[in-house]
């Protein structure tokens, strides 16, 4: 009879059954930190999907804003503990201003600072409710939950009504078919050249010819080109322009009085800037006598100022 070596014995079994303990430590520790890390991302991701918003966030309060990914990764916890000089601030408030029965206060970590809800009526303050100043409004929430309600009914309301563009697109469809075959009976008349092709086409080879033969074939744009393009742009903006200088300029005429103008302070109807002159001709044709004059002597007077001189 045979007997076993037991040291034989004892390698096939550590070859074949490898202990289960002999792991990787370090491993095992970032797999358990990386499974608490998403199951934390997601709890996360959870609250600021969420109507709530992330408690993180310090914008929640604003009915428009709608937490994402970058709410959680910027703001985290948020300010767990508010400081010191708030909560002396804080407390003075409460002495002054007591709560009233079903009034609690609650602690906002993404503002970093408290804040008042009643329960019953689900409204909230910032400040104590017996304070002057104190506004009492809905909390964000709600509003946020109610907005996206009614845009979800509007949507499905939306969606309930029949569509207008349905049977322009079956039209516009039967048109493309019609076209295509058309397109086809053509290329078929140009190929038979044969006595065998000459065989006449039948209509009925094509139903859509019949279905689109209803509708009003309608005429496709010219193209237009570039150039053409800019000149009729350019041209109307000078139009727009032109029209715009001359509104401009007459408004201005009508509106604008110079405030030294006695129209502007009196009943005196408004007038040319040449109204207020009294000259008359007599008066015109005297001055430019005495121009004259005057211009005389002085040529006159020239002449013996030179020899002096000399």
């Amino acid at each position: 009879m045979e007997t076993e070596n037991p040291h034989q014995k004892n390698i096939s079994e550590e070859f074949q059954y490898p202990s289960q303990y002999d792991l990787d430590h370090e491993t095992v520790r970032k797999r358990s930190e990386d499974n608490y890390w998403l199951t934390q991302m997601k709890a996360r991701m959870g609250e600021a999907s969420s109507s709530l918003g992330y408690k993180g966030c310090p914008n929640k309060y604003n009915v428009w804003h709608k937490c994402t990914l970058y709410c959680v990764n910027r703001w985290a916890e948020g300010v767990l503990k508010p400081n010191v000089e708030y909560m002396k601030r804080y407390k003075r408030l409460l002495r002054k201003y007591p709560l009233p029965h079903g009034w609690v206060e609650m602690y906002d970590p993404g503002c970093g600072c408290y804040f008042f809800a009643c329960e019953a009526d689900n409204v909230v303050s910032w400040l104590p409710p017996t304070h002057p100043k104190s506004q009492i409004t809905k909390c964000a929430a709600t509003v946020r939950r109610q907005m996206e309600e009614s845009t979800r009914d509007e949507d499905s309301d939306v969606e309930e009504q029949s569509d207008p563009c349905d049977e322009k697109e079956q039209h516009e469809s039967a048109q493309a078919r019609h076209h295509r075959e058309v397109e086809e009976i053509i290329n078929a008349s140009i190929r038979a050249k044969s006595p065998q092709n000459n065989n006449s086409l039948d209509i009925t080879d094509f139903p859509s010819l019949e279905e689109a033969s209803d509708f009003p074939t309608v005429a496709l744009p010219r193209k237009q080109k570039s150039r053409d393009l800019d000149k009729a742009i350019s041209k109307q903006r000078k139009d727009r322009e032109r029209e715009r200088h001359f509104v401009r300029r007459h408004n201005r005429e009508e509106t604008d009085v110079d405030p030294m103008d006695p129209s502007a302070y009196s009943d005196t109807p408004r007038g040319k800037w040449s109204d207020g002159l009294h000259a008359t001709d007599e008066g015109r044709k005297k001055k430019t006598e005495e121009t004259k004059r005057n211009k005389i002597e002085r040529e006159g007077n020239q002449p013996d100022d030179e020899f002096n001189f000399r």
